[in-house]
């Protein structure tokens, strides 16, 4: 059997014209191929808006292929590390992307990954495997993770929340605020919602809430200061509400439900009634950024997640119970539904 593989290839470009020809020779008795001593390095490249990713690589190979996952910390923590769950909030995937060795590069293949929307959190970590393998089909692998804030990443030089300020008349109401980043290089990149990392929190939960995503809403009379915070750099956003009308019971809807496949879902909604009895006003209390507790009698039966989306699992009946806490009393509401698949 043949250990000696000799292969020649000339180049024809675009033009037709053919240049001059290349030879390389591969020999099943060498070593398999393996890693540089700095086997992956990654930097963001805001020109193209995306991630450049280049191999470095000993021996001989025919090819590289590449795998490579980026999400930002705070969707790991609330994945608890799941890759699969945490694909859909990625900034960067891509699986099985080859490269070929150049002449031009011994030793090197580049890849090039574009980023979901051409931003890279600050607070990201960008996972890679890859594995060579030479023309014998021997293979090897490795694997990295690299964080977004080193210095190959764009830096992030300050962040502003608009608006400044709110002004609230009623409780109940809703505002969205906006983050954009003020990057070295990429300049103002808008950073709203809740899949880029931003962080949010009230110093006053009871007087006005804040979702992951940046909603604010008003739940009595008061003030508070909503703290935006990404990476290290941090904006205050100061919130006044005028309106003097108190959450004074809950309800939730529906109050009743019949799920008929295991797997099904559904979405419940915890409604605080204000003591407003012309308008007849209620509050949607269901995220637990609102101070709402979920809880299932039967787990094993249906679960409920902490906002409130019921999960069939299985044959039976269980009781949901909502617990909702404000600035002056703690109330319940418990509503009985039926699973049946």
């Amino acid at each position: 059997m043949a250990q000696v593989l000799a292969i020649t290839a000339t180049p024809v470009g675009p033009d037709s014209v053919s240049g001059a020809p290349f030879s390389v020779v591969y020999d099943a008795k060498v070593s398999p191929p393996g890693f540089g001593v700095s086997p992956v390095a990654i930097r963001a490249d805001p020109t193209s808006r995306g991630l450049v990713l280049e191999l470095s690589y000993t021996g001989q190979i025919a090819s590289a292929v590449l795998s490579v996952l980026g999400a930002s910390s705070l969707a790991l923590r609330t994945s608890l590390g799941d890759l699969s769950a945490v694909e859909a909030e990625a900034f960067v995937s891509s699986r099985r992307l080859v490269g070929r060795p150049r002449s031009s590069t011994p030793g090197r293949i580049q890849f090039f990954i574009p980023t979901v929307d051409g931003t890279v959190p600050p607070d990201g970590v960008v996972i890679a495997d890859v594995a060579l393998q030479d023309p014998f089909g021997r293979t090897v692998h490795t694997s990295v993770v690299e964080f977004t804030n080193a210095n190959s990443f764009d830096p992030l030089v300050s962040i502003q929340a608009q608006p400044g300020s709110l002004l609230i008349n009623q409780v109940g109401r809703r505002e969205q605020l906006n983050v954009f980043g003020n990057f070295a290089i990429a300049g103002e990149v808008n950073l709203s919602g809740g899949r880029h990392g931003v962080l949010y929190s009230s110093s006053n939960p009871t007087v006005v809430a804040v979702t992951q995503s940046g909603e604010v809403i008003a739940l009595g009379q008061g003030d508070a200061t909503i703290m935006v915070s990404y990476a290290d750099h941090v904006t205050e956003v100061p919130v006044f509400v005028t309106d003097s009308s108190r959450i004074v019971a809950t309800r939730i809807a529906p109050n009743t439900v019949t799920l008929d496949r295991v797997g099904a879902t559904l979405q419940l909604k915890l409604e605080g009634l204000l003591d407003d009895p012309v308008s007849g006003r209620v509050v949607d209390l269901s995220p637990a950024t609102l101070n709402t507790v979920w809880s299932s009698s039967d787990p094993t039966t249906v679960s409920i997640s902490v906002d409130g989306k019921l999960t069939s699992r299985g044959v039976g009946s269980a009781a949901i119970t909502a617990t909702h806490t404000t600035a002056e009393v703690t109330v319940h509401r418990t509503g009985l539904g039926w699973w049946a698949c």
